[in-house]
């Protein structure tokens, strides 16, 4: 066992908090923790603090009882399509393909949201001044139905244990990440204010890849493969 994988281990077995970026390598590390334990003569013990952050963010949402509002994936990207259609009927934008619009206008919000932009004071071009007002309504349409979109729901994490709705972690362990976020920043701020501590380990390295080839049967085969292939390297 590797000296990071050890100190992951070690610092859950002690209570830490351990994100990863995505759920394989959350699996991959309970995994080794199960086995360690096993090899020490362990028959019985606590489930580790070890989940990827997507889903310690989901989970922080449900002790705080309000799982029902948060607002993702399909049914997200169905009312954006809906208010695009809404907001561009009778104009030149109906002709817009609404499906792709509604993806990257989506998208927009989220890294706008994500890293808190607001574009209100600063000169527009027409089609940000469209998003704009996208965005206005999108944003109504939630604060009615009281629904939470996703970007928004680490600031309601943080907010809710800055005043103690939610349990402030002493120690967190970073794993896997690539690179910073405005998310990740804002666990770091929250955690140091009250404290704690937040250390960043990078996952162990891929093991070199061996390239070669695997001839199929037939068409379905090789598509339901590469399909398989490529889900199990994004870490779904």
């Amino acid at each position: 066992m590797s000296a990071i994988q050890q100190r992951i281990i070690t610092a859950a077995a002690a209570g830490a908090l351990v994100l990863t970026a995505n759920k394989r390598l959350s699996r991959h590390l309970i995994a080794a923790y199960d086995t360690q334990l096993q090899a020490a003569g362990e028959t019985v013990w606590a489930t580790p603090q070890i989940i990827s952050f997507d889903g310690w963010l989901h989970r922080c949402l449900a002790d705080l009882g309000e799982s029902w509002r948060l607002l993702e994936g399909f049914p997200a990207l169905r009312l954006w399509e809906q208010l695009i259609e809404k907001q561009s009927a009778n104009s030149e934008l109906e002709l817009l393909q609404l499906a792709a619009t509604a993806r990257k206008v989506q998208e927009a919000y989220q890294w706008s949201v994500s890293y808190d932009c607001n574009a209100d004071d600063f000169p527009l071009t027409e089609d940000q001044q469209v998003f704009q007002h996208w965005q206005k309504a999108y944003r109504q349409q939630c604060q009615q139905q009281r629904w939470l979109d996703r970007a928004e729901l680490p600031a309601l994490v943080f907010a809710a244990m800055r005043n103690g709705q939610l349990a402030l972690p002493t120690e967190v362990l970073l794993v896997g990440f690539d690179q910073s976020t405005p998310e990740l920043e804002g666990l770091r701020r929250v955690v140091e204010q009250a404290g704690g501590q937040i250390e960043e380990l990078q996952a162990e390295p891929a093991a070199q890849a061996q390239i070669g080839s695997f001839a199929c049967p037939d068409p379905q085969r090789e598509v339901e493969l590469a399909a398989r292939s490529r889900a199990a390297r994004s870490g779904g």
